[in-house]
């Protein structure tokens, strides 16, 4: 996290990190890249095991079923179909072609995410 943050100095834009593990996605143009610390068995509805300080590509997307259907007709290795997560949202995984995991994530960013965020960041 210090690296991504700090010498890198991409903003905290969603902290989801609790007294379990810690998770945070960093701004990266218009999409973030996620940093997370280790979970439990949650991390495999991605399509992908969250591994802790190993970073996956976190993307906001419209047309979540279009998407998957285009990157597979494009030969992507699909990681996980659409399907709804246990905090909300529908996701789907790919990999790129180096082999890091992108999860594309259906609407729009929380901003009570970005406000949790605020709110830990202010308080460290």
């Amino acid at each position: 996290m210090r690296f991504w943050r700090d010498a890198l100095g991409m903003p905290v834009a969603a902290d989801w990190s609790d007294k379990d593990h810690g998770a945070a996605a960093l701004q990266f143009g218009d999409s973030h890249i996620v940093v997370a610390g280790p979970e439990d068995s949650r991390d495999h509805e991605a399509g992908f095991p969250i591994q802790p300080g190993r970073p996956y590509i976190y993307a906001t997307v419209r047309g979540l079923d279009a998407l998957v259907a285009n990157l597979k007709n494009r030969g992507v290795p699909i990681l996980s179909q659409p399907v709804k997560l246990h905090w909300g949202p529908r996701v789907a995984s790919a990999k790129d072609p180096d082999g890091v995991p992108i999860l594309f994530v259906e609407g729009e960013p929380d901003p009570a995410l970005v406000v949790k965020s605020a709110t830990k960041s202010s308080s460290r």
